[in-house]
């Protein structure tokens, strides 16, 4: 049991992936995250490091939706999921960022 919160406290540890390109911080509280445990650790616990893979599949007009993978240091798939985010901006300040992103994090508007 141990192993799976650790799994899931690992897909909402990292800041969000639209902070790349983002000029400051920017308020991004989470409003859906959806978690998929894998069954690697169904006969034994992960040894070593894990490698969490995050990109932000859509931003914009005030959204932003990461899809991550979490591996282990042997390969083996720990879990994938979803978390979708408001964006905020504090009232009165210009955006500090592009309007948009596509799923490269290329300005789209």
């Amino acid at each position: 049991m141990r192993a799976r919160l650790a799994e899931v406290l690992l897909t909402d540890a990292l800041p969000p992936a639209a902070y790349a390109v983002l000029v400051g911080p920017v308020p991004m509280p989470t409003v859906e995250l959806t978690v998929h445990l894998g069954e690697a650790l169904e006969e034994k616990p992960a040894a070593g490091w894990a490698l969490v893979s995050m990109r932000s599949q859509q931003a914009g007009s005030g959204w932003a939706v990461d899809d991550w993978v979490v591996w282990s240091a042997d390969g083996q798939m720990l879990a994938l999921g979803r978390q979708t985010r408001r964006v905020l901006q504090p009232a009165g300040e210009r955006a500090h960022r592009p309007p948009h992103w596509d799923s490269a994090g290329r300005s789209a508007g």
